[in-house]
């Protein structure tokens, strides 16, 4: 996932439960990229990348991701089937030319 936003420079998104977010931030984060920046402000956590790209962290169901448009979704597999929230993400990618939803 991190290898998408610093070696593409792609903008990803990543959709876990709310209790999840900070830890999927602090984990990234430790990976660590020389000149990366970590924001952890409450319902926009992200990371950007030197090169431009982004990878940004969303509870489910919160409406943090309207209005954001990015190259991937991915989307926590533990959250289950929840086709609202399928539709709800799918404008996300849709002005990408290489959108994409992975759920894993």
């Amino acid at each position: 996932l991190p290898f998408a936003a610093v070696v593409e420079a792609r903008t990803v998104l990543v959709v876990t439960r709310h209790a999840e977010v900070q830890i999927a931030l602090r984990e990234m984060a430790e990976i660590g990229v020389q000149g990366q920046v970590v924001r952890r402000t409450n319902g926009a956590e992200e990371i950007r990348y030197p090169n431009g790209g982004r990878v940004l962290f969303r509870a489910a169901g919160g409406r943090g991701y309207r209005g954001v448009s990015v190259d991937t979704v991915y989307l926590d597999a533990g959250l289950g089937n929840d086709d609202r929230l399928l539709e709800d993400l799918i404008p996300c990618v849709q002005a990408s030319p290489r959108g994409e939803l992975v759920r894993a």
